[in-house]
C-alpha cells in the first residue's frame, strides 16, 4: 500500500466519459506530471473503448472530458447519473454440466461505496441487481467488492473483483459462486465477440 499522503499518488489526474450517456466508459488516467498529459491518455482511452461500441448501443459514440484534478469541467446537471458497460458473464452449472454466456450492459454509479448496479441483457430484460465498492484507493490496488441477486431472486453471491488493466483496456473481472453452487464468471467492458480473446484473465 502506498505510505504518505495520498494526495500525491493523485496530483494531475483527469477522467473521461463515453458520450453520449449510453456510451458510458469511464477512464482516470492518475499520476500524471502534465494536466495536458492526463487529459490526453483519457480522452484517448475512452475514444479508442467507445469508437466500436456504437452498434452494440445504438448511439455514435465520441468521449467528454469530466473532471481535471479537483475543477470539475462540466456543468453539474451534466454529470451522468449512472455508466454503462458492456459485460459478458460465465455461468457454469455443474449439476447439468451445462456452460452458458450472457452478455447485455452494466449500469453503475462510477466510483465509490456500496453503490447499487444492475445487469441487462442484451434484450433489455434484467438479469441481477446489488452492490459495489470501488473507492479510488480500491482502484489504485485493483480490487473492489460486490454481491449479486440474479434470476428474479433465485441466486445470490458475493465477493471480490479485480480492476484491471489489460491490452489497454480497464476491466473488471471477477468470479463469485451462486448460494446453489454454480459458478459464475464475468468480465465488463468487454463485448461478446471478445470474449475468448480475455477469458484467460478469469480465475
Amino acid at each position: 500500500m502506498p505510505s504518505g499522503n495520498i494526495n500525491k499518488y493523485e496530483k494531475n489526474v483527469a477522467v473521461a466519459i463515453g458520450y453520449p450517456e449510453k456510451c458510458g466508459y469511464s477512464y482516470t488516467a492518475y499520476r500524471y506530471q502534465t494536466e495536458e498529459a492526463a487529459i490526453s491518455r483519457a480522452m484517448t482511452e475512452v475514444v479508442d473503448y467507445v469508437k466500436n461500441k456504437g452498434k452494440h448501443v445504438g448511439k455514435n459514440c465520441g468521449a467528454r472530458l469530466l473532471v481535471i484534478n479537483d475543477k470539475l469541467v462540466v456543468e453539474p446537471e451534466d454529470i451522468p447519473r449512472y455508466f454503462y458497460a458492456t459485460y459478458v458473464m460465465l455461468i457454469n452449472d455443474s449439476n447439468e454440466g451445462t456452460e452458458t454466456k450472457a452478455y447485455g450492459v452494466l449500469t453503475y454509479s462510477g466510483p465509490g461505496e456500496d453503490l447499487p448496479l444492475k445487469l441487462h441483457d442484451d434484450k433489455g430484460k434484467l438479469v441481477c441487481n446489488g452492490r459495489y465498492s470501488l473507492s479510488i484507493m480500491q482502484a489504485f490496488l485493483g480490487t473492489g467488492k460486490m454481491q449479486l441477486n440474479c434470476f428474479d431472486g433465485q441466486l445470490s453471491a458475493k465477493g471480490d473483483f479485480d480492476y484491471k488493466k489489460y491490452k489497454d483496456r480497464q476491466l473488471g473481472v471477477g468470479s463469485v459462486r451462486f448460494s446453489d453452487g454454480t459458478d459464475v464468471k464475468f468480465i465488463s467492458n468487454i463485448t461478446i465477440d471478445e470474449f475468448e480473446d480475455f477469458r484467460s484473465l478469469i480465475k
